[in-house]
């Protein structure tokens, strides 16, 4: 409740019955809340209350199970229809397996109950006007999902999230259902039968066919393989079909794009050349990353027409040390990295070859295929990154390597070391603060070694002074950074640091750093402190106190 006014606060805190509390109390907590849940709660406190949250309740649709999802749109076509107005996201998690019976006389045997069901909730969608997000999280998509999607006026954000695709271009009605009878995974269907549908389905599908979304935000992760019910008419790969969502939903506003980029994803990219000419932000997420696959990205990004800034995370990799020493990617606008890859960017000219299929090793930088595009970026560019956290255990001599290529726009470097030793980690610090003067946090975490017993003079007289906007400094002991050795155990040679000193320390880098707020070193206590010129605090004691009075 801290977060309410301080009139709210008086209202709610005093001895007066809920019930006699004014609307627009109510309404100024509403405003303070963000999760359903929370409303949930909340509904319990009085009847008032429980009025007034009702339709907010109503903001976000869940369709999962085919039960409940049912039972709600008879409730938004019966009782709740005024409100219908209100949802603003459709979360659709319900898997559906459209079918057809084998060719038949009869329309009454075309539908199944799963088709009957994907027909109603697509005719639902259209009356829920005010939706703005729309999540297809493992579900069936289709031409005909597309088609509802386009009827609504106020959508702006997409999620296909492993779905998959089906070639359904519209409800069958008894007059059309002829041609969706021919299925190549039912028996007993013949060539004819399939080239009927594959003549009616050239007739109905064409390039007007599919308007331009509205949206401003993409989220996608495809599903692989998609399986098609059809024979594909040429021999491009079914996953190349025109009828494939993924070919289409390429619409010129949006801003934001969250995708999982996958071979499949980057195969589909070579194909259409995709343009993003109003992206801003890029989030890619590469589950297994290899060498064609990064090329595609990094090809990708050099084709949309303004710089996007670029969010990376890399799941996997399979290169040897040797050639993640020499990858260099030029992804100009990455502003954060996560993952196990200690990749790199370089600040020279870009050399784009399609002859060289072979990383050019020990040296030299990485040389992406380029294709042509009205929005390549010829001109040079200084790459930026603001944040890397490398998940892999590195070395000081590696780690050493890959922060040279770093830009000097770098903000944040969290890094896991497998030992800390007292000359090397010397050398990291000073290497830190020549390449970034305006580095704003350093978490260290080490497996092996230990800290110098002359760590904090080392500090104060070398390296504090040359970080004036650091925020945050820990260097911090971790057992999981170690490497796993099965014949001898570890044993520390290395000098034990002192932290008797600390706090006299920390009020001497004061002067130098005014930015400084949070400073933890091996495995003593956390300090930290609000403001400039507040005392330091030790959080570590204040919360062991507090769990020992709870």
């Amino acid at each position: 409740m801290s977060i309410l006014p301080d009139a709210t606060l008086t209202c709610i805190t005093s001895n007066r019955d809920p019930d006699d509390i004014p609307d627009d109390i109510w309404i100024s907590i509403f405003e303070c809340i963000s999760s359903l849940a929370q409303i949930g709660r909340l509904m319990l406190t009085c009847r008032r209350f429980y009025t007034l949250a009702s339709p907010l309740r109503r903001l976000e649709l869940n369709w999962t199970t085919s039960d409940s999802t049912l039972r709600k749109l008879n409730g938004w076509m019966g009782a709740y229809r005024k409100s219908i107005a209100l949802p603003q996201k459709l979360t659709l998690r319900l898997s559906m397996q459209i079918r057809f019976v084998p060719w038949a006389a009869d329309p009454a045997y075309i539908i199944n109950q799963s088709l009957r069901q994907y027909v109603v909730m697509h005719a639902c969608i259209p009356f829920f006007t005010s939706l703005r997000e729309v999540v297809l999280h493992e579900t069936t998509v289709s031409p005909y999902t597309y088609t509802v999607l386009a009827t609504l006026p106020a959508l702006r954000s997409l999620s296909l999230l492993r779905c998959t695709f089906s070639g359904l271009l519209q409800p069958p009605a008894p007059a059309i259902a002829a041609m969706f009878l021919s299925l190549s995974f039912l028996p007993g269907n013949s060539d004819h039968h399939q080239e009927q549908y594959h003549e009616q389905e050239q007739k109905v599908v064409q390039p007007t066919t599919f308007t331009p979304l509205p949206i401003t935000y993409l989220a996608l992760t495809p599903k692989m393989p998609i399986n098609y019910y059809y024979r594909p008419l040429t021999s491009v790969p079914a996953f190349h079909h025109p009828l494939n969502i993924l070919h289409t939903i390429c619409a010129s506003t949006i801003s934001t794009l969250c995708v999982e980029w996958t071979d499949y994803l980057a195969a589909l990219f070579v194909l259409h050349k995709w343009l993003f000419p109003a992206l801003r932000d890029l989030d890619a997420t590469t589950p297994s990353l290899s060498r064609s696959l990064l090329q595609s990205l990094v090809a990708f990004v050099h084709t949309c027409a303004s710089d996007p800034k670029i969010e990376m995370g890399i799941n996997e990799e399979h290169l040897l040390e040797l050639q993640i020493c020499a990858l260099e990617m030029p992804l100009v606008g990455e502003w954060l990295q996560e993952g196990r890859l200690q990749v790199r960017l370089q600040e020279k000219e870009y050399v784009f070859n399609n002859d060289d299929d072979d990383f050019p090793f020990p040296a030299s930088f990485f040389r992406p295929p380029f294709y042509s595009s009205p929005y390549v970026h010829t001109h040079d560019e200084q790459p930026t990154l603001d944040r890397f956290a490398p998940t892999q255990s590195l070395s000081v001599g590696s780690l050493l390597s890959a922060l040279e290529r770093l830009p000097k726009t770098l903000q944040i470097l969290e890094v896991k070391l497998v030992k800390w030793s007292i000359g090397e980690g010397t050398e990291l610090l000073f290497a830190i603060r020549e390449l970034f003067p305006d580095i704003r946090s350093l978490v260290f975490r080490y497996g092996e070694g230990g800290l110098p017993a002359n760590l904090f003079v080392t500090l104060s007289g070398d390296i504090i002074p040359g970080l004036p906007n650091l925020h945050t400094l820990k260097l911090i002991s971790d057992p999981a950074c170690r490497m796993i050795q099965a014949t001898r155990p570890f044993t520390d040679v290395d000098p034990v640091l002192e932290h008797t000193d600390l706090e006299g320390y920390l009020r001497g880098w004061n002067r130098y750093c005014k930015s400084l707020r949070c400073v933890q070193v091996d495995v003593g206590p956390c300090w930290e402190r609000r403001f400039e010129g507040d005392q330091w605090v030790d959080v570590t004691a204040a919360r062991d106190e507090g769990r020992t009075n709870a």
